[in-house]
């Protein structure tokens, strides 16, 4: 009983049950372990596995929802798109995109020491001190960097023309109010006038 509906479903449950192999026994071990036993190939594999298992479930419940629209709205003219092949292609495309996108993740993931009351541990952990990537977006630190340097530059650029305007506004509106009292004593009969 090959169909659409049925593919998604075993692809749900491969992928569940990857994410159980994958998460909970060693999530687990490195709740109760001080240290992280399995090495940093292996932190990096795991952390990588966790999140490909993780979006393929979502994916794939994505694409439950929208196979199972095209069937309650559009039953007879989805028929030709609801096929085998085309729920074959659609989970192949999924995990494709899933598994190369996170490749940032297995690249940013390593075993960090650390000390906890005068304990020395290891912990599969997000690797901040790496040089190549960031916290943000897994973006290069040099990008990074000329972005804020940038951003800086534009920020004080910004006051300077804020400041100037504010000066023009002040000396416009004094010559402006200058004239009008010039205009006033003159109409008063005030002959001379001299500035303060």
């Amino acid at each position: 009983m090959r169909s659409t509906t049925n593919l998604l479903i075993i692809n749900l449950a491969v992928s569940d049950i990857l994410f159980v192999i994958f998460c909970v026994p060693f999530t687990a071990t490195d709740y109760v372990l001080p240290e992280w036993p399995f090495g940093n190939l292996w932190c990096k594999f795991v952390q990588y596995m966790i999140v490909v298992t993780c979006h393929c479930s979502v994916y794939t419940l994505v694409l439950m929802s929208f196979d199972r629209f095209l069937a309650v709205v559009h039953p007879v003219t989805s028929m030709s798109l609801r096929t085998e092949r085309n729920a074959t292609l659609a989970i192949m495309c999924a995990w494709i995109t899933i598994v190369t996108s996170a490749i940032p993740v297995a690249l940013s993931h390593s075993v960090r020491r650390y000390q906890y009351r005068g304990r020395d541990g290891t912990a599969c952990v997000f690797s901040t001190e790496e040089e190549v990537w960031s916290l943000v977006g897994f973006q290069p630190k040099s990008a990074i960097a000329k972005r804020q340097q940038d951003s800086k530059q534009i920020a004080a650029e910004r006051r300077q023309y804020n400041a100037n305007m504010l000066i023009y506004r002040k000396s416009d509106y004094s010559l402006q109010l200058n004239e009008q009292v010039h205009g006033y004593l003159e109409a008063c009969g005030v002959a001379r006038f001299e500035e303060l």
